[in-house]
């Protein structure tokens, strides 16, 4: 049925674009799972995402197990909105080895040694 605008116009009302959202990454798992037995709109619906972001995340399925499965290593409490990866790859993973050893052999690795983190 044609609102009062539509039928003094002729014109359909213009479409709201979807308020802008960005998922955790449990919410990309979570979608990861489901891709296989639900179709990207209903994901999409739930979600509140537009179905090009759904083939975005399957796109980077890879990406997005490694980054979780090293948030779950590295103890992470809080689920990350980003996937923030640093300007040096290998200076990257060479940190992350070092962290998981350091944790392996029972090393806190907090207070000052955060400061230095920034």
């Amino acid at each position: 049925m044609a609102t009062a605008g539509e039928a003094a116009t002729g014109t359909k009302a213009p479409k709201r674009k979807r308020a802008h959202k960005t998922l955790t990454i449990d919410e990309k798992v979570e979608i990861l799972k489901d891709i296989g037995k639900k179709s990207y709109q209903v994901l999409a619906d739930k979600y509140g995402v537009g179905v090009s972001t759904i083939a975005d995340i399957k796109k980077k399925r890879e990406k997005i197990l490694c980054y979780k499965r090293k948030a779950v290593e590295m103890g992470c409490k809080r689920p990350a909105r980003v996937m923030r990866l640093g300007r040096d790859e290998q200076l990257e993973e060479a940190l992350f080895i070092w962290f998981r050893q350091k944790r392996e052999e029972g090393i806190p690795l907090t207070g000052e040694l955060q400061l230095f983190h920034h």
